[in-house]
């Protein structure tokens, strides 16, 4: 597997493409497709933790790109969110209030960028 010819362990996918086993620092372990979404999310969770902080603005190299989404409506009082989905983490959903739902609405027909008041980035 080229791409994966820069990665820090030495990936071994099933035949049945249901589980993979990695090499790394001599060690090994084997990961159904399940296992490996659980532990991507504590790891995600641990990289949280960490120094240096993930970057606030987006970057070539420490984004993933999304290769879907959708917005799931709510009463326009409640909290809505946008689910996007990545082909490495499956899918993000991302909470939106009220006044965000405002703000993706108007970035979505071409209004003029805007913060939205109380934005913050974690």
């Amino acid at each position: 597997m080229d791409e994966f010819a820069d990665a820090p362990f030495v990936p071994h996918l099933s035949a049945d493409l249901r589980s993979v086993e990695l090499e790394f620092n001599g060690g090994r372990i084997s990961l159904t497709t399940e296992q490996l979404q659980v532990v991507l999310l504590w790891l995600g969770r641990l990289r949280s933790k960490m120094e240096p902080p993930v970057p606030n603005q987006p970057t070539q190299e420490s984004s993933v790109f999304a290769s879907d989404f959708r917005f799931v409506a709510t009463p326009p009082d409640k909290i809505g969110h946008l689910e996007v989905r990545t082909p490495e983490f499956g899918w993000v959903l991302v909470p939106l209030s009220p006044e965000r739902r405002k703000h993706l609405a108007a970035a979505a027909l071409g209004v003029a960028e805007t913060v939205p008041p109380n934005a913050r980035i974690n």
